[in-house]
């Protein structure tokens, strides 16, 4: 017998985005709540990964509005247009976010969520942004991404997606990072991000990794929103030089960059800060909503 389905897997809409597109949005907590949190996903993911984080924000803030969205090509949204640019993908956030009708919106970007969301706070002046949180967020401070090391291997990635995804490679490798997540959000997880559409999303979102560099001349003002930037300890050696070093310095200086920012180390979690600490990432979100915000 199936697991029932959550309330934030079961509560959809349907909401247009540009070029006559859908996505799929999932929403929990209180639905008529005007303050909102909207996750964004790392590259290659629907929303059902940060279930976890939801379930967590749901019960210990009730009174929040939590919601995720499929991007193109995940779950039941659309399929991709050609363009997965940061600011394609900007547009389609800007059209979720205009949906939400929102007073105090706080923005969480995992991963790669990270640039999406923050090119869309770059390019918007209108936003009802209450805080942001980036959890182990693709970083342009970081120097690797720009690395011809790098290069090679997003080209190289972007085009074993969909390869990897028809026989079944892809969902073995998400399940193994899922291990510890409740097993209905794993198995929506896997089903809903290796998908035909689903791999030739995440191939075209990685070969666009190089427009991360506008952001280092085009960066969001924040003025005094609160900022809070949440870094996995356990990514590898840290090293001065090394991947894990370099990021979690750039992870610091983004958060040094802004008046009211805060770095969070997360102690007991590898990239996937999302499935591995759940609890960690909620609480900073509520704190947010509730004007406390201390680094762990």
């Amino acid at each position: 017998m199936a697991d029932p389905l959550p309330q934030f897997l079961a509560n959809t809409t349907a909401v247009p985005v540009p070029g006559g597109r859908t996505v799929t949005l999932y929403t929990a907590g209180a639905a008529s709540s005007a303050d909102v949190v909207l996750l964004e996903s790392g590259l290659g993911q629907g929303a059902a990964y940060w279930g976890a984080v939801v379930d967590g924000i749901v019960a210990s803030a009730p009174e929040l509005r939590v919601v995720g969205y499929d991007r193109a090509g995940y779950g039941t949204s659309s399929p991709p247009t050609d363009d997965r640019s940061l600011h394609a993908m900007a547009g389609d956030l800007s059209a979720v976010v205009s949906s939400l009708n929102a007073s105090r919106l706080v923005l969480v970007g995992h991963s790669w969520g990270g640039p999406i969301i923050r090119t869309y706070v770059a390019a918007s002046s209108s936003a009802p942004l209450h805080g942001m949180v980036l959890v182990d967020h693709s970083d342009e401070r970081c120097p690797f991404y720009f690395s011809r090391s790098m290069s090679w291997a997003f080209w190289l990635q972007s085009w074993l997606y969909q390869p990897l995804a028809a026989v079944g490679l892809l969902g073995m490798m998400m399940r193994r990072g899922f291990k510890t997540l409740p097993r209905v959000y794993a198995a929506r997880s896997v089903a809903d991000s290796t998908s035909a559409a689903a791999a030739r999303a995440g191939a075209l979102e990685v070969a666009n990794v190089a427009g991360l560099r506008e952001l280092l001349t085009h960066p969001p003002e924040l003025g005094d929103t609160p900022l809070v930037v949440i870094s996995a300890k356990d990514g590898g050696p840290h090293k001065e030089g090394s991947t894990r070093g370099l990021l979690s310095a750039a992870h610091k200086e983004t958060a040094a960059s802004v008046k009211n920012g805060t770095f969070v180390l997360a102690e007991k979690s590898g990239h996937i800060v999302p499935v591995d600490e759940p609890g960690l990432v909620a609480g900073h979100i509520v704190s947010l909503f509730r004007g406390r915000v201390n680094a762990d």
